[in-house]
């Protein structure tokens, strides 16, 4: 889905009110510069908004932003050349989020799976995370998010980030920066 530079400038206000409104995490003006959108055809639908925070070759902070119900689809974050692939922690400051990750299924994670997806979204452990909560996500582990009703704002903290060498399951899916 194609989105006018307008409609685009008009969510990076929606995820700075999120982040600054609604979780009281104060960015610079270089940051506000630097919002993310991240989209995968239909944005509210599938996709996130994002604020990198620190980024070098150790580690990386960012911001997460997802809308209400948004799904960010089933990844991992493989080897690299010498690099061992992305381990990372998502903490909730506010909102909440349905996070997926690998281990004991749980009975109601088949609901978030878009319909006709089911074959692409394998990482079925779920857990729900609300404001102060966090989940760490292992070494080439699969994992995937849907957004609670009000939204998300989330602090990823992680080894380094290299989102270009990012796998999805469904090889269909491809991020777009907005």
């Amino acid at each position: 889905m194609e989105m006018s530079a307008e409609a685009v400038e008009d969510i990076r206000r929606r995820i700075l009110d999120l982040v600054e409104g609604k979780a009281g995490f104060v960015l610079s003006e270089d940051e506000r510069q630097r919002i993310i959108v991240v989209s995968f055809g239909d944005f509210f639908a599938s996709g996130a908004g994002a604020v990198d925070t620190v980024m070098d070759s150790q580690y990386g902070g960012r911001l997460i932003v997802f809308f209400p119900g948004q799904l960010f689809p089933e990844h991992w974050h493989p080897s690299v050349n010498e690099g061992a692939g992305k381990t990372e922690t998502f903490r909730v400051l506010w909102g909440s989020v349905y996070t997926y990750g690998e281990g004991e299924p749980s009975a109601g994670a088949a609901r978030h799976i878009p319909a006709g997806k089911e074959a692409v979204f394998t990482a079925r452990n779920e857990v729900l995370l609300r404001a102060g909560d966090q989940r760490s996500i292992g070494l080439h582990e699969r994992h995937w998010f849907v957004a609670g009703p009000e939204g998300t704002v989330g602090l990823e903290i992680s080894s380094t980030v290299r989102d270009q060498y990012d796998r999805f399951t469904d090889d269909t899916m491809k991020a777009v920066a907005l």
